[in-house]
């Protein structure tokens, strides 16, 4: 039986221009989600997890608290990309060597991509063959599963310098399941020929 993860379908300004962003700097896959992958309980959507996955599910309040606490990193820009790639390049140094020597525009990039998955998670038809997509292109980079963990390690970390007293047992347990499902969506298949 497949797991479903929760996202609520209500769009505004700001989920709209992230999926334009999102769009623009992931070329769409010529494949479409499949009607029978993604189930639909209105107002809700539901994305499917791996059968195998042990992800957890989302709840709406899991994406409400990831988004408001995005809101907030971003107003940092720069200055969270910073700390991400500090404590990622801390954790492991060969992670370094996949990144081009200035960060300037991948810090830019890290920043938008994070922000299109997160307020695309209330659009599952376009954002899991993105995340799919997206994942096999970083398997080209040279991106090994264990990268993963090592950029949730960094990212919960930057999130805690970023948000301080804000960023809470709750706010940790759903920002650590909103990336579990983006990052097991982006394995999903990058590693089949590898």
């Amino acid at each position: 039986m497949t797991n479903v993860v929760i996202a609520s379908s209500a769009s505004s300004r700001c989920q709209r221009r992230y999926e334009k962003t999102w769009l623009s700097n992931i070329a769409k896959p010529s494949w479409p989600a499949r009607d029978r992958d993604v189930k639909r309980a209105d107002p809700l959507l539901a994305i499917p997890v791996d059968e195998v996955s042990s992800s957890p599910l989302l709840t709406a309040r899991d994406i409400e608290i990831v988004r408001s606490d995005w809101e907030k990193v971003e107003r940092a820009g720069e200055a969270a990309a910073t700390l991400l790639y500090d404590r990622l390049f801390s954790l492991d140094r060969r992670i370094r060597l996949l990144f081009p020597l200035d960060l300037e525009e991948q810090k830019l990039k890290v920043i938008r991509m994070l922000g299109a998955a997160i307020h695309g998670l209330s659009n599952p038809d376009v954002l899991l063959p993105i995340l799919r997509l997206l994942g096999r292109k970083h398997v080209a980079f040279g991106v090994r599963e264990e990268h993963y963990a090592m950029l949730a390690d960094a990212l919960i970390w930057t999130l805690r310098q970023a948000l301080a007293g804000a960023f809470d047992e709750e706010h940790e347990a759903a920002w650590t399941r909103v990336y579990t499902v983006l990052a097991t969506h982006m394995q999903m298949d990058a590693y089949l020929d590898a």
